[in-house]
């Protein structure tokens, strides 16, 4: 009995691209309004080059050492169990505190476009929607994933139209307070 193939080929792409716009959106909001847009693309650029080698090594190690273990299934291989050890603490940490850190991030933005709703309130009730909706079978999980990328991608679609005719090239290489203020009024 083998392992049941769930995701296509799409299903991964939409759930790393979801995962993508999710992370770079709360960074971006935080990067423009302390930086350049010239600074954002090449910290973006270097971060992708980081990424790159780091798929590029998983891929290797895939082929290495095909089994189902993951991230620590290759560094037990390469360095030992005590290295896969605090590999897999490492993991579990950084997947304990994920959900969380979107959820309150997430209430946040639902309590600035409906300020009647409080934060915490909002925070609670998407946590509680992400328990329920990973309790579920994998599909499901990937359908709602789909959509909520879907509606990401117009989102950004859409702030890019809209933000088109208010954008100078000033902004590109400057740092100054109008570009601060202009790139947080357009962001909010």
């Amino acid at each position: 009995m083998g392992l049941k193939h769930k995701l296509t080929n799409k299903d991964i792409w939409t759930l790393t691209v979801g995962m993508v716009i999710s992370g770079q959106y709360f960074g971006w909001n935080y990067g423009l309004q302390h930086s350049s847009v010239l600074d954002m693309l090449l910290a973006t650029l270097f971060v992708g080059v980081f990424y790159s080698c780091m798929l590029l090594c998983f891929a290797e190690f895939a082929t290495c050492f095909p089994k189902a273990d993951g991230a620590s299934g290759y560094v037990k291989q390469t360095l030992g169990p005590f290295a896969a050890y605090v590999t897999s603490v490492a993991s579990l940490i950084e997947y304990s505190f994920a959900p969380p850190a979107i959820a309150v991030a997430c209430g946040a933005m639902i309590h600035q476009l409906v300020p009647i709703v409080p934060a915490s309130f909002a925070c609670l009730s998407i946590f509680i929607l992400f328990i329920i909706i990973n309790l579920g079978p994998i599909e499901k999980l990937v359908r709602f994933e789909t959509i909520a990328t879907c509606i990401a991608l117009l989102g950004l679609l859409l702030f890019f139209i809209l933000s088109a005719p208010h954008s100078q090239i000033a902004y590109i290489q400057t740092t100054t307070t109008s570009h601060t203020a202009h790139t947080t009024a357009i962001l909010t």
